[in-house]
């Protein structure tokens, strides 16, 4: 197999595709439980569901109505046949029978993506019931390949299912996927600058207790996708901390548990998010590298044995 060189640009765009789908997610998925659920449905956003067999899954939205039905976002930006059939195939997964609360059921499967995407899916064989959907004021959903059987979710199609937006948006800032360390640095340096303490208003730096970091953003941001799970955990913290330390925007002394914020940072920047993209596809593009180098050495090795290698095999 041939080793590939890593491509700087190709690793900015994979970054901002995963956070664009991500930050989607939200904006969907909140807008739908809420909706569906004012509309009498049952409502769950990545809830473990055991499998009749061995395993289990967590769908993006799990709805209760006459039956169950699995809505799992898909968002892509290629209409390469390879990554549309792989998504084609994490969908097929959920054609079998569940368990919950002791009760059995074979759920409906609908695929959700962005309308762009719609007539390339449309070439790849087997694509399951899917929904596009299109976001400006409100969010848009049509039944684009096939059709939902649900007489109770049928009806919301007249023929588009119209669905506002939530009214809490503003405080979904994490689901229980992976979220980009970009993505989770803009949001934990935004709320660093709001614990900034007043007598250190025209200091160069000010500093922040970790602690009350992960207090303030989750009081700011409760729970939503449910009720035990804090939007900012440990992991998705310490990973943006570790990030905006290598970047020298902060001095994080674990140590202490304390983190150093630089004033200076960041003034002329419009846009956080894109330049923490930025500054990650770097990052990334520099590991990659070490990766491809080091595959590279061990690949010229296996091809040009030593000649005392050949040596040894002769006698």
């Amino acid at each position: 197999m041939e080793i590939q060189c890593p491509d700087r640009e190709s690793i900015k765009k994979g970054i901002k595709t995963e956070v664009s789908a991500y930050i989607e997610a939200i904006t969907i998925l909140g807008s739908l439980k809420y909706h569906l659920e004012q509309s009498g449905f049952e409502c769950f956003i990545e809830k473990k569901i055991d499998k009749k067999e061995n395993g289990y899954k967590k769908p993006d939205l799990l709805i209760h109505s006459e039956n169950y039905i699995i809505v799992d976002h898909k968002y892509t930006e290629s209409n390469d046949e390879k990554n549309l059939s792989s998504k084609i195939k994490d969908i097929d997964e959920y054609k079998t029978t569940f368990k919950l609360n002791s009760i059995e059921f074979t759920p409906e499967v609908v695929m959700l993506i962005p309308k762009p995407a719609t007539e390339s899916f449309k070439t790849i064989t087997g694509c399951p019931t899917t929904w596009n959907y299109t976001i400006n004021g409100e969010i848009i959903i049509d039944q684009c390949i096939g059709s939902i059987k649900d007489p109770k979710m049928l009806s919301l199609f007249k023929p588009k299912f119209i669905c506002p937006k939530g009214r809490e948006l503003s405080k979904y800032k994490f689901i229980l996927s992976h979220a980009q360390v970009p993505y989770v640095a803009c949001h934990v340096y935004i709320i660093l600058w709001s614990l900034q303490p007043a007598p250190d208003f025209f200091a160069s730096e000010f500093i922040v207790d970790y602690n009350q970091i992960l207090e303030h953003f989750n009081n700011t941001f409760p729970p939503w996708v449910s009720s035990e799970v804090k939007q900012l955990n440990a992991t998705r913290l310490q990973q943006s901390l570790m990030f905006l330390q290598i970047i020298k925007w902060i001095k994080w002394i674990e140590t202490e548990k304390k983190v150093i914020v630089d004033k200076k940072k960041g003034k002329r920047i419009a846009d956080f998010l894109e330049y923490f993209i930025d500054e990650y596809a770097d990052q990334e593009y520099m590991r990659k590298m070490v990766e491809y180098e080091h595959k590279l050495e061990e690949s010229q090795i296996k091809r040009h044995p030593t000649l005392d290698y050949f040596w040894k095999k002769e006698n």
